[in-house]
């Protein structure tokens, strides 16, 4: 999912999660093999978020998918791996 501007702040705001930005390398890259999406590395890796469908919920809600975790305890390399579902964040 493609965050608008106003949803990347409420990420931003409620998560303290910073998306790549769209001029780095690696997002064109992350978006051949994801698809289009916005893409975000936090504390324990890359992410991206799609939205939940939640019968009578009110407003919008997102979830983030763990795309690839960090390898070492330093943050310099990331290990690809299945989905992974997590934090559900109302926007």
């Amino acid at each position: 999912m493609k965050l608008s501007p106003p949803q990347i702040q409420a990420i931003r705001e409620k998560v303290g999660a910073q998306p790549i930005p769209e001029n780095n390398g690696l997002k064109q890259e992350l978006t051949k093999t994801y698809g289009e999406h916005t893409f975000y590395v936090d504390p324990h890796g890359l992410n991206y978020w799609e939205p939940v469908d939640t019968e009578g919920a009110e407003g919008s809600q997102v979830r983030a998918v763990r795309i690839a975790s960090w390898a070492d305890g330093s943050r310099t390399e990331l290990k690809a791996h299945a989905p992974v579902r997590g934090t559900i964040v109302a926007l």
